[in-house]
């Protein structure tokens, strides 16, 4: 999944719906073992443009749970930097 704030002076954020048969303990291949579902941040523009200096929000590596309401699965995406971007998945 790829996530863009397309502000170019704010930073944004919001709850962004995934699929929840994809994303589910019981998801097809099993990639989260039982565990609770995670997307994984692969690629992060500011981190890439800032380097192991970086210190902002949704750093490669970070786990972002799958939660659940009503019946829809959701991430929590924070405080993305303006004009950036984050790409997240949810297979290893």
């Amino acid at each position: 999944m790829c996530i863009v704030n397309g502000h170019g002076n704010e930073a944004r954020g919001g709850d962004v719906v995934v699929d929840t048969n994809l994303n589910s303990p019981s998801a097809a291949g099993d990639p989260f073992r039982g565990v609770t579902p995670f997307l994984t941040v692969i690629a992060n523009s500011a981190q890439a443009a800032v380097g192991s200096a970086y210190a902002g929000p949704h750093p490669v590596g970070e786990k972002i749970p799958v939660k659940n309401r009503n019946g829809s699965a959701f991430v929590e995406i924070r405080d993305l930097p303006p004009s950036e971007v984050v790409v997240l998945t949810n297979r290893p």
